[in-house]
């Protein structure tokens, strides 16, 4: 997280971060501050942690099944043995989707608002994870599952 700060100004204590990264308490005094979540650090993060594009992917969707598992939708292929190709994620109004072709990845993001999607756009892997990162960051503050998803992410801490 951006303005991570390793000892307390406090006492020269130790700090550490809550789940979501939104508090640092130190272990010692006790002092505590509230930061801002840095939603660009964190897509950054993510990115770097994606290195295979593959092993990226699996871990989103392992992420969203299991903390949003109601807003996460899984497209699969194959007759024998299903493989998973896609999977969507939808946060309120927006809809975060992620489909593997062969060796690329397709992101897109659709707006959608009364049951009428409104815009659907294809976006950068960086920009589309740069957006879900924006989102997951809005709203830590109110539901518990986007909260414990968002500090499942890699880098958020």
């Amino acid at each position: 997280m951006s303005g991570s700060v390793t000892n307390c100004s406090n006492c020269g204590g130790r700090l550490e971060h809550s789940p979501d990264g939104r508090l640092v308490a130190c272990v010692y005094c006790g002092s505590s501050s509230t930061v801002a979540v840095d939603p660009h650090a964190l897509a950054s993060s993510i990115a770097a942690d994606a290195r295979s594009l593959h092993a990226g992917f699996e871990g989103l969707l392992a992420i969203f099944r299991d903390t949003l598992p109601a807003q996460t939708v899984v497209t699969q292929s194959g007759m024998l043995f299903k493989k998973p190709t896609g999977f969507a994620v939808t946060l309120d109004e927006l809809t975060f989707q992620l489909q593997r072709h062969g060796e690329q990845v397709i992101a897109t993001r659709a707006a959608t608002v009364g049951g009428i999607r409104l815009k659907t756009e294809t976006l950068a892997l960086e920009a589309w994870l740069r957006a879900l990162a924006e989102k997951l960051a809005e709203m830590a503050g109110q539901s518990a599952a986007a909260r414990d998803a968002f500090a499942r992410l890699p880098g958020a801490r």
